[in-house]
């Protein structure tokens, strides 16, 4: 393994999914119902995103164009694990 990835055990995780944001969506806000989806709550109802992770610094990230490389990110958001890239790539995985 590379000094830049991380092992995770997904082990305590149950069902999933994946879906895309686009151009016209900002991450955070792809992220956000995406996790209220796979957690069967209102967007609303969910705490704000930035108590989890600095969201205009994710949007920046992964929307910044003329890099050369893509950009992958993973954390946990209200027991939901989410990965999110710079090509449009979103995945959520509730955990147990």
């Amino acid at each position: 393994m590379s000094n830049d990835e991380i092992e995770i055990d997904i082990g305590d995780f149950d069902e999933s999914s994946s879906r895309a944001w686009g151009a016209s969506d900002e991450p955070t806000a792809a992220i956000t119902d995406a996790v209220a989806a796979e957690t069967d709550r209102a967007a609303n109802e969910l705490p704000p995103l930035n108590e989890y992770v600095e969201a205009d610094a994710l949007n920046a990230l992964l929307t910044r164009s003329g890099r050369g490389t893509d950009v992958q990110v993973s954390f946990t958001y209200e027991h939901v694990r989410v990965t999110v890239d710079s090509s449009g790539y979103l995945f959520v995985q509730a955990r147990e």
